[in-house]
Protein backbone atom coordinates (compact mmCIF):
# COMPACT_ATOMS: atom_id res chain seq x y z
CA UNK A 1 0.00 0.00 0.00
CA UNK A 2 3.32 2.42 0.63
CA UNK A 3 4.08 1.94 -2.68
CA UNK A 4 0.76 3.01 -4.39
CA UNK A 5 -2.59 1.27 -5.52
CA UNK A 6 -2.93 -1.20 -8.03
CA UNK A 7 0.87 -2.87 -7.91
CA UNK A 8 1.82 -6.20 -7.30
CA UNK A 9 4.91 -6.85 -4.66
CA UNK A 10 6.53 -10.07 -4.23
CA UNK A 11 6.77 -11.83 -0.89
CA UNK A 12 10.31 -10.58 0.53
CA UNK A 13 11.74 -13.32 3.09
CA UNK A 14 14.33 -10.24 4.97
CA UNK A 15 11.57 -8.25 5.50
CA UNK A 16 9.06 -10.59 7.27
CA UNK A 17 11.98 -11.80 9.79
CA UNK A 18 12.36 -8.32 10.73
CA UNK A 19 8.54 -7.71 11.18
CA UNK A 20 8.44 -11.37 12.97
CA UNK A 21 11.33 -10.30 15.03
CA UNK A 22 9.93 -7.11 15.70
CA UNK A 23 6.52 -9.05 16.99
CA UNK A 24 8.81 -10.65 19.07
CA UNK A 25 10.12 -8.08 20.44
CA UNK A 26 6.82 -6.33 21.15
CA UNK A 27 5.17 -9.40 22.87
CA UNK A 28 8.39 -9.37 24.89
CA UNK A 29 8.60 -5.93 25.65
CA UNK A 30 5.06 -5.88 27.24
CA UNK A 31 5.99 -7.61 30.79
CA UNK A 32 9.77 -7.10 30.72
CA UNK A 33 9.50 -4.34 33.54
CA UNK A 34 7.20 -6.52 35.18
CA UNK A 35 9.20 -9.56 35.03
CA UNK A 36 12.58 -7.49 36.51
CA UNK A 37 14.07 -8.44 33.85
CA UNK A 38 16.02 -4.63 32.81
CA UNK A 39 19.14 -4.10 33.91
CA UNK A 40 21.36 -1.28 34.10
CA UNK A 41 25.25 -1.26 33.36
CA UNK A 42 27.28 1.67 34.29
CA UNK A 43 29.85 3.48 31.44
CA UNK A 44 32.46 5.24 33.43
CA UNK A 45 33.29 8.53 32.68
CA UNK A 46 36.87 9.77 33.25
CA UNK A 47 38.40 13.43 33.50
CA UNK A 48 40.72 14.09 30.84
CA UNK A 49 42.88 16.29 32.85
CA UNK A 50 43.02 13.69 36.21
CA UNK A 51 42.33 10.62 34.39
CA UNK A 52 40.04 9.90 37.60
CA UNK A 53 36.27 8.68 37.03
CA UNK A 54 34.49 11.44 37.84
CA UNK A 55 30.63 10.33 36.92
CA UNK A 56 28.92 7.11 35.33
CA UNK A 57 26.58 6.44 32.60
CA UNK A 58 23.34 4.79 33.28
CA UNK A 59 22.39 2.47 30.26
CA UNK A 60 19.96 0.05 29.90
CA UNK A 61 20.25 -3.64 29.57
CA UNK A 62 17.74 -6.32 28.35
CA UNK A 63 17.51 -9.77 29.41
CA UNK A 64 14.86 -11.77 27.87
CA UNK A 65 14.37 -15.37 28.45
CA UNK A 66 13.04 -15.91 25.17
CA UNK A 67 14.84 -13.26 23.26
CA UNK A 68 18.12 -13.50 24.96
CA UNK A 69 20.17 -10.32 25.70
CA UNK A 70 19.01 -7.17 23.68
CA UNK A 71 21.08 -4.14 23.34
CA UNK A 72 18.90 -0.87 23.47
CA UNK A 73 19.02 0.03 19.77
CA UNK A 74 17.10 -2.84 18.91
CA UNK A 75 14.02 -2.92 21.57
CA UNK A 76 14.04 1.33 22.49
CA UNK A 77 12.63 2.62 19.54
CA UNK A 78 9.93 0.13 20.19
CA UNK A 79 9.30 0.54 23.11
CA UNK A 80 8.76 4.38 22.34
CA UNK A 81 6.55 3.66 19.67
CA UNK A 82 4.65 1.35 21.66
CA UNK A 83 4.01 4.16 24.09
CA UNK A 84 6.03 2.51 27.09
CA UNK A 85 8.84 4.07 27.69
CA UNK A 86 7.23 6.09 30.59
CA UNK A 87 7.40 3.69 32.89
CA UNK A 88 10.74 2.32 31.28
CA UNK A 89 12.40 6.04 31.74
CA UNK A 90 11.01 6.18 35.25
CA UNK A 91 12.37 2.87 36.09
CA UNK A 92 16.03 3.98 34.60
CA UNK A 93 15.52 7.12 36.64
CA UNK A 94 14.98 5.50 40.19
CA UNK A 95 16.85 2.69 39.76
CA UNK A 96 20.15 4.57 38.62
CA UNK A 97 19.82 7.24 41.37
CA UNK A 98 19.54 4.18 43.96
CA UNK A 99 22.85 2.94 42.62
CA UNK A 100 24.60 6.41 42.37
CA UNK A 101 23.63 6.96 45.85
CA UNK A 102 25.24 3.92 47.12
CA UNK A 103 28.68 4.45 45.84
CA UNK A 104 31.83 4.93 47.94
CA UNK A 105 33.85 7.71 46.86
CA UNK A 106 36.83 7.13 45.38
CA UNK A 107 40.16 9.53 46.63
CA UNK A 108 37.76 11.67 48.68
CA UNK A 109 35.80 12.43 45.35
CA UNK A 110 31.55 11.49 44.80
CA UNK A 111 31.12 9.53 41.66
CA UNK A 112 28.21 11.58 39.44
CA UNK A 113 25.05 9.94 38.01
CA UNK A 114 24.68 10.69 33.99
CA UNK A 115 21.27 9.24 32.12
CA UNK A 116 19.87 9.95 28.93
CA UNK A 117 16.51 11.64 28.65
CA UNK A 118 14.66 11.09 25.60
CA UNK A 119 12.42 14.48 23.71
CA UNK A 120 9.85 12.09 24.97
CA UNK A 121 10.68 12.21 28.28
CA UNK A 122 11.48 15.56 28.81
CA UNK A 123 7.89 16.36 27.22
CA UNK A 124 6.14 14.11 30.40
CA UNK A 125 4.00 16.66 32.89
CA UNK A 126 5.96 15.00 35.96
CA UNK A 127 9.31 14.03 35.13
CA UNK A 128 10.91 16.95 37.32
CA UNK A 129 8.04 15.59 40.00
CA UNK A 130 9.72 12.32 39.09
CA UNK A 131 13.28 12.98 39.34
CA UNK A 132 12.96 15.03 42.55
CA UNK A 133 11.19 12.19 43.76
CA UNK A 134 14.02 9.81 43.28
CA UNK A 135 16.61 12.18 44.00
CA UNK A 136 14.76 12.45 47.43
CA UNK A 137 14.21 9.30 48.16
CA UNK A 138 17.95 7.85 47.86
CA UNK A 139 19.17 10.78 49.31
CA UNK A 140 21.38 11.61 46.16
CA UNK A 141 21.62 15.73 45.77
CA UNK A 142 20.99 16.96 42.33
CA UNK A 143 24.09 18.48 42.04
CA UNK A 144 25.38 14.91 41.40
CA UNK A 145 22.78 14.12 38.46
CA UNK A 146 23.53 14.83 34.64
CA UNK A 147 20.87 14.44 32.22
CA UNK A 148 22.39 13.72 28.92
CA UNK A 149 20.24 15.29 25.78
CA UNK A 150 20.58 13.82 22.12
CA UNK A 151 22.70 16.88 20.58
CA UNK A 152 20.14 16.44 17.58
CA UNK A 153 17.41 17.76 19.89
CA UNK A 154 15.66 21.25 18.88
CA UNK A 155 14.80 22.88 22.06
CA UNK A 156 13.77 26.69 22.75
CA UNK A 157 13.56 28.33 25.72
CA UNK A 158 9.66 28.62 25.58
CA UNK A 159 9.10 25.50 24.53
CA UNK A 160 7.82 23.47 26.89
CA UNK A 161 10.75 20.47 26.79
CA UNK A 162 12.86 23.89 27.35
CA UNK A 163 11.10 24.68 30.49
CA UNK A 164 11.80 21.09 31.26
CA UNK A 165 15.24 21.57 31.36
CA UNK A 166 15.53 25.39 32.84
CA UNK A 167 13.55 23.54 36.03
CA UNK A 168 15.36 20.76 36.08
CA UNK A 169 18.09 23.19 35.92
CA UNK A 170 17.24 25.17 38.70
CA UNK A 171 17.12 22.39 40.72
CA UNK A 172 21.16 22.30 40.27
CA UNK A 173 20.54 18.92 38.00
CA UNK A 174 23.55 19.44 35.32
CA UNK A 175 22.06 19.35 31.54
CA UNK A 176 24.46 17.89 28.87
CA UNK A 177 24.74 17.64 25.11
CA UNK A 178 25.43 13.74 24.15
CA UNK A 179 26.57 12.28 20.86
CA UNK A 180 28.37 15.57 20.30
CA UNK A 181 29.50 15.73 16.88
CA UNK A 182 28.11 12.71 15.51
Amino acid sequence: KEGGRNLASSFDQELAERIRERMDIEANLQHALSNAEFELAFQPILSVQSGRIVAAEALLRWHSPTLGTLPPERFLPIAESMGIMEPIGAWIINEACRWAAQWPSIDGHLIDLSINISIRQLAQDQLLELIERALRLHGLPPERLTLDIAENVQLTPDSYQGRQLIALREQGIQIAVDDFGT
